[in-house]
């Protein structure tokens, strides 16, 4: 049976590895024999004590003193997709599971130092999403939506390895986070973020284990079919006239794959265009750009979605403290002693992005 003392200094070694139970008792303002004997349950935990310690574990009053969360991980997305079958429901896999609790650890760990975003809630309705999206970054927010839906809404987006996951959108005490899985193409990235917004719009998080509605995940389909193929535009293009080039001009600007742009087709009765290759080899064969030796944005934009992706704030809030250096290194798939040069060149990129008008500033 757990007992006090392993409940917390097992979350004191994750929050703030290398911490000794001494300095966690100087840190709540505890003798180190009094916080001894507490934690060896001989002694009680005054009301100031008590709220001090769970603040200093970034963990609530509930948790210390029951080991149960009383507002544990809440998630909207539990399913899985596939070309034959679509999206079917599931529960999150063991390893699914392990990664959400690392992302939410990393953002409780730093729920004293992040920088707070400027949330603006998620319109019901995605003309209105897409509007809003369109304002902020032009024409070209598809090829920069994680962005796009960081600094319009609030969310901050991860990409992280998770072999055969669709994604998921997460209520943490401190943020709204939307986790893409690496291996997928960007335009079922795409899909995935706009999906996970329809979620989010609707509130729809319920703790982890809970199953999920069926309801729930055709309405968050159909809220990214709306978002990023809105039926008016579907309806203007003459389909059956489309050839290579428009097609791929199309595709690339829309952030959705060949097979998403048929299935919204069917669904509005529409005749497909005639096209017998694939997304990418589409957009290779008949480049919506100039694409030179040195400058590719077709192959930038596939190594884009392939890289572990955390938000600049949280890298900046966890790269100040040698405790949580461990967790930085985790986040950007590097080695401890190599995080804090990795962070600056991602902040110094973003930062070089804005100025050069690659990412529209805030």
């Amino acid at each position: 049976m757990e007992t006090l003392r392993d409940r917390v200094l097992t979350c004191l070694e994750q929050m703030a590895p290398g911490t000794s139970q001494n300095e966690l008792a100087r840190r709540i303002g505890m003798a180190p024999s009094a916080l001894s004997r507490a934690l060896n349950e001989t002694r009680g935990l005054t009301g100031d004590e008590l709220v001090s310690l769970a603040r200093e574990l970034r963990m609530s009053v509930d948790w210390v003193l029951t080991g149960e969360d009383p507002f544990p991980i809440r998630i909207a997305a539990r399913h899985n997709f596939s070309q034959i079958n679509g999206y079917q429901l599931s529960r999150a896999a063991a390893g699914e599971r392990a990664i959400l609790d690392d992302v939410a650890l990393v953002f409780r760990q730093a729920v004293d130092d992040l920088q707070p975003l400027a949330r603006r809630a998620v319109p019901n309705d995605p003309f209105e999403a897409r509007k809003m999206l369109l304002d902020a970054f032009g024409a070209d927010w598809t090829l920069h939506f994680a962005d796009a839906v960081e600094r319009v809404f609030g969310i901050d987006v991860v990409k992280l390895a998770m072999p055969d996951a669709a994604g998921y959108s997460m209520q943490l005490p401190n943020a709204t986070v939307i986790v893409v899985p690496t291996e997928n193409f960007w335009g079922r990235q795409n899909w995935t973020i706009a999906h996970e917004l329809g979620h989010i719009s609707r509130a729809e998080f319920t703790p982890i284990d809970e199953p999920a509605s069926i309801s729930d995940e055709s309405a968050a389909n159909a809220f990214a079919t709306q978002l990023l193929l809105p039926e008016e535009e579907m309806r203007m293009i003459d389909w059956s006239a489309t050839r290579g080039p428009e097609l791929a001009k199309f595709l690339w600007g829309s952030g959705v794959s060949i097979g998403a742009l048929g299935v919204r087709l069917d669904s509005l009765k529409i005749d497909r265009p005639e096209v017998t290759l694939r997304t990418g080899q589409l957009i290779r064969k008949y480049p919506p750009m100039d694409v030179g030796v040195f400058d590719d944005p077709i192959s930038q934009r596939w190594v884009a979605a392939g890289r572990r992706r955390f938000p600049v704030r949280i890298l900046v809030a966890h790269e100040k403290f040698e405790t949580t250096r461990r967790s930085l290194a985790w986040m950007l798939g590097v080695e401890v002693d190599e995080a804090s040069d990795e962070v600056e060149a991602q902040t110094n990129l973003d930062t070089m992005a804005t100025a050069f008008g690659f990412v529209p500033a805030k």
